[in-house]
């Protein structure tokens, strides 16, 4: 079969089934032959072809299917689109088994067919899909999604419209989409749907907002109810206080449900060469929920968190060695009726994390490397019992 009949074949398939699993062959060299230079190739049928050659296949028989072509010369006759097709295929097997190459020959598909959007889009899917140290790599891969954009506009000024090309545009704004979830609303335009201007060096502003209202056992940062109540028990009981065990109802009265309030404000400024950088504001409010006196275990005030933080984070491909991942910050915490016998007392507390990152495939398995570094300085009283006033304390992790 032609490569003319084969492709037909496959636009049948993509119009009967759906654009992202369409499959083509494009291996006989005769057909290479017999290819003329004007044929349109349909970018879905390079996914397409990988998938169906790695299905049911483990990781020994992809790389077996990769030898076969990654070394494989262009048959006599064979058109820079065949070509860009064979190199996308290529592309895809080897991101699936781990292989750093990967890149390379996704960006030999897109330097072979400048033109045809949907390789941009298969790039941008392996480095923000695939590729990352626990996020992905986001400022590169939104690159090749504006390009791919920029390619289709150009196409439709020309009147050189594909059939495939609505589905490229498709996938192309859902991929972006996924890319910035976690940015929260877009407030400007280059960098929210439908991605009609050119986000890629422009910077964008993102807006989060979150509140939580409960009553309950259990606080908003972790479920640790039974071992907190125990722990204030045995310190109330303990020689430091009372020194006799609780009553019934005194240990009765330490489990309690108090009415908590949250909130988190966050503005993002996301830009290829900057990153990410966000302005947060967190405010927990708890009513009742904290011992004021341990010698008094069921008298309790209110507990008040406000938070003012900056964090930076930015992807760096550092490939074929690693992915990194430089993320920093800093917050200035204030908080009201956590220190025993002061209710009323202020504490200013500096923190500071510092969490990078390093991934890496090995094989088809990606290993990650997370480390953190955390600094809290937790300020002196001036007020209170003199055996309770030195809470100075520098904490490192």
């Amino acid at each position: 079969m032609s490569v003319r009949n084969r492709l037909a074949a496959a636009a049948l398939a993509l119009a009967a089934v759906a654009p992202a699993f369409a499959a083509t062959t494009l291996t006989s060299r005769d057909a290479h032959a017999e290819e003329p230079s004007a044929e349109v190739v349909n970018p879905f049928a390079c996914r397409g072809e990988a998938l169906a050659l790695m299905t049911g296949l483990g990781t020994s028989g992809i790389q077996a299917e990769l030898d076969k072509r990654v070394d494989e010369p262009a048959a006599p006759g064979e058109s820079s689109k065949v070509t860009a097709h064979r190199y996308c295929v290529v592309g895809f097997l080897m991101s699936r088994i781990g292989d750093t190459r990967a890149g390379s020959f996704f960006e030999k598909a897109i330097a072979t067919n400048p033109e045809e959007p949907g390789y941009e889009l298969w790039y941008g899917h392996y480095l923000g899909s695939v590729r990352g140290p626990r996020y992905p790599l986001l400022e590169s891969a939104e690159l090749h999604y504006y390009r791919a954009l920029d390619k289709l506009k150009k196409r439709k000024a020309a009147g050189q419209i594909s059939e495939f090309d609505a589905s490229t545009e498709e996938w192309t704004q859902r991929k972006l989409i996924e890319l910035y979830q976690e940015d929260g609303l877009p407030l400007s335009p280059w960098k929210g749907y439908p991605y009609s201007l050119d986000g890629g060096h422009t910077p964008g502003l993102f807006a989060t907002a979150q509140g939580k209202v409960s009553s309950d056992t259990n606080d908003f940062v972790d479920i640790s109810d039974v071992r907190k109540f125990t722990s204030e028990a045995l310190y109330a009981a303990s020689d430091s206080r009372l020194a006799r065990p609780l009553t019934y109802d005194e240990r009765r009265g330490i489990i309690r449900a108090p009415l908590r309030y949250e909130l988190f404000a966050r503005a993002r400024i996301r830009q290829h060469l900057l990153g990410s950088l966000d302005f947060s504001y967190r405010s927990l409010f708890l009513r009742n929920a904290q011992i004021v006196r341990f010698i008094e275990p069921n008298n309790f005030g209110d507990a008040r968190v406000e938070e003012y933080g900056i964090t930076y984070r930015r992807p760096i491909d550092l490939y074929p060695v690693f992915d990194l991942m430089v993320e920093a910050s800093y917050r200035r915490v204030t908080r009201v009726g956590i220190v025993e016998w002061l209710p009323d007392q202020k504490e200013l507390i500096d923190l500071v994390e510092l969490k990078p990152v390093i991934s890496r495939f090995i094989g088809p398995d990606k290993v990650s490397l997370g480390m953190n570094y955390v600094f809290m300085g937790i300020p002196e009283l001036t007020t209170g019992p003199l055996n309770d006033r030195a809470r100075q304390r520098t904490i490192k992790a």
